[in-house]
């Protein structure tokens, strides 16, 4: 039949019972975070009460809260449209939803305009070695330059490939003598050796008791004193005695003393003058005992000759410091206000002076005044080795002084500035370099330095090597540096060496 009338709004039906849960819906789009709530109180836990009695039906309440989703219903008749509603106010901010997959990598863009130069990046790496070029064209040939003020001196290059061997050079100076070694193993007894050389005269023993007489014995032949014995001078003899005649004899006296008596040929009526044999026997024993720093009795050191004869002047004496035989004793200076035994470089015993003058033309750079400019071929301190050597270990302390004589010429800079390493340098026996920049061990010590202006006058710089090592010394040359230049000019004097 016929659609009727639309029916007046029932009551509403009671809620119904929930309904099963749902199946999960479909992710939605992840809403923005919302504000953390602020936390509430906990509440207590009530306990479960009885179900109470059916209350009668009560009048309508307020609409309720939308219950949960029923079950789906049958599809209804489809009604007529209602009028349009007013817009809701906004939702709540919803929770933040779950990050979704990474998605796959978007299709190339359209490449973009060419932006604007940037600013100069930092200094790369290095890069790969490069392969070697071609060879360019030579260039032409630019205008001749003006000339260049001196640069300074470059840094020290790095050491060349190793030379080729050369030839062998001459013998080096005889080193020190060693130290001491620890003692080895006793060693197999060796076949007997040859007979040595006589040793040195022994000291003089105590006096012996005094024997018995003896008896008289005969006549001896006349002797003859040797000729050394006239060289000698003894207290209260007196000239006119010729000592090395063959007429010179012997005779014996009641007392049995031997005396030198004169030729019989003289006049009988003088009273012969006599020497006691005896004096120049004991002088010559008093002499080997405590020399007195002649050719003939040499002393050891300065030092012992000092201590033998204190009241002795400071001056030239002979010593023997490697002891044995005196041919080979040496002529020194002795110091005896520091008991100093002091060797002169030079001849007559007097100092080494080199001449003053333009030594060498050209770039500045050291050169070594004995080995490379041949000017100390005449320099010697001692010509012995061995009496060095010994002298060297019988001290404890060794000096000398070296003058620089100098006209527009630099020999000892500030040892502050970079000029010090331009200082000169001394060479010593055993082969050590020493100079301004040496460490304080090794330093020489600056007595004057006048050598510092460049005025055309002569000037001098005193340099002393004072060292507690005595085979440092003697100095052997010296190395200069500031003399290439137009009017540099300069002379060395090398002053003598003391052991003490």
């Amino acid at each position: 039949g016929a659609k009727g009338a639309k029916g007046e709004i029932g009551d509403t039906g009671s809620d119904g019972s929930d309904g099963k849960a749902g199946e999960n819906g479909e992710g939605g789009p992840a809403g923005s975070r919302g504000r953390s709530g602020e936390r509430g109180e906990s509440g207590s836990s009530g306990e479960t009460g009885e179900p109470g009695n059916a209350g009668r039906k009560g009048s309508n309440g307020l609409d309720g809260d939308i219950g949960n989703q029923g079950l789906e219903g049958f599809t209804g008749v489809p009604g007529a449209t209602g009028p349009k509603g007013e817009f809701g106010a906004p939702g709540s901010e919803g929770t933040m939803g779950v990050t979704g997959q990474r998605g796959s990598r978007g299709e190339d863009g359209i490449m973009g305009t060419t932006g604007d130069t940037g600013e100069t990046g930092d200094v790369g790496s290095f890069g790969a070695e490069g392969e070697k070029g071609d060879r360019g064209n030579p260039g032409d040939p630019g205008p001749p330059g003006y000339q260049g003020e001196k640069g300074k001196r470059g840094d020290l290059g790095p050491q060349g490939s190793r030379g080729e061997e050369g030839a062998l050079g001459a013998d080096g100076v005889m080193g020190r003598v060693g130290e001491r070694g620890d003692e080895g193993v006793e060693g197999p007894t060796g076949s007997g050796g040859v007979l040595g050389l006589k040793g040195d005269r022994g000291r003089q023993g105590a006096d012996g008791e005094q024997g018995s007489p003896g008896d008289r014995g005969p006549p001896g032949p006349p002797a003859v004193l040797p000729a050394e014995f006239g060289q000698l001078s003894f207290p209260g003899l007196q000239s006119g005695y010729s000592y090395d005649s063959p007429a010179a004899s012997l005779e014996t006296e009641k007392s049995g003393t031997p005396r030198l008596y004169r030729g019989r040929q003289q006049n009988e009526e003088k009273k012969p003058k006599t020497i006691d044999l005896y004096d120049v026997i004991t002088y010559r024993l008093d002499m080997y005992k405590n020399p007195n720093g002649s050719k003939e009795f040499p002393a050891r050191t300065c030092r012992d000759l000092h201590m033998s004869y204190p009241k002795f002047r400071s001056g030239l004496y002979w010593i023997d410091p490697n002891g044995g035989i005196t041919n080979d004793a040496i002529k020194v200076y002795c110091e005896f206000h520091t008991n100093a035994s002091c060797l002169y470089p030079g001849e007559e015993s007097q100092p080494y002076v080199t001449d003053q003058k333009k030594w060498y033309s050209g770039s500045d750079g050291y050169k070594w005044l004995g080995k490379e400019l041949l000017g100390l071929s005449k320099l010697e301190y001692v010509s012995d080795p061995s009496q060095l050597e010994f002298l060297q270990l019988l001290s404890d302390h060794a000096r000398q002084q070296i003058t620089y004589h100098c006209k527009n010429s630099i020999a000892w800079p500030d040892e502050k500035s970079d000029e010090a390493t331009k200082s000169i340098k001394f060479l010593t026996v055993n082969g050590l370099e020493l100079h301004a920049k040496s460490s304080n061990k090794f330093k020489p010590k600056l007595v004057r330095n006048d050598c510092m202006v460049k005025d055309g006058a002569w000037h001098r710089t005193i340099v002393e090597v004072d060292t507690p090592k005595p085979h440092r010394l003697p100095i052997l040359d010296v190395a200069v540096f500031d003399i290439g230049d137009r009017d540099e000019e300069f002379g060395l004097e090398f002053g003598r060496v003391c052991f003490f």
